[in-house]
């Protein structure tokens, strides 16, 4: 614990993006601790640091469902590396742009979009939460990027200009 306790610590902040009071990580933190000792006897020691972080993912996730704490704006989350004006429009411009996209598919095509591509959860950690098959969330998502592509499509956006589509 005292070895792992501040990378749990740090992917838990990252993961509820900072919304936790002390006392509530410092619970988080014991949670994860407590999960990886129930699951010590199937786990192998060469790969710690890995169930760590999928567990304090898990945690973080099932914090911020219970807790539902105020979304952040997807054109705070677009962080822009250029000091050109122009550019850091162009993006915020973007940013709306897919956030009403989005806004447009069903809320739960929407949850599963952003656990894989703004969370980066795996197909099979999104089943798991969201209690789904592998290859339903996986239809859904193929879906809800093809209908993306035709509404970029009707605004006049090819596929080329929309890179991460």
């Amino acid at each position: 614990m005292k070895r792992y306790t501040a990378y749990v610590g740090t992917i838990l902040r990252n993961v509820t993006r900072g919304q936790t009071t002390q006392e509530d990580l410092e619970e988080l933190t014991a949670d994860v601790f407590l999960a990886l000792w129930h699951h010590a006897p199937e786990m192998r020691t060469e790969h710690l640091t890995g169930y760590l972080a999928s567990i304090a993912r898990s945690k973080g996730y099932n914090w911020l469902r219970k807790n539902r704490p105020e979304t952040m704006p997807i054109d705070d989350v677009v962080i822009s590396d250029d000091t050109d004006v122009s550019a850091h429009a162009e993006q915020a411009e973007l940013a709306g742009i897919v956030q009403e996209m989005l806004a447009q598919l069903p809320e739960q095509d929407r949850e599963l979009l952003l656990r894989f591509y703004f969370y980066r959860q795996s197909v099979r950690e999104i089943a798991g939460e969201m209690h789904m098959k592998e290859s339903t969330v996986k239809t859904r998502m193929y879906r809800s990027r093809k209908k993306l592509r035709q509404l970029f499509t009707e605004r006049g956006y090819g596929y080329e200009q929309m890179e991460f589509v």
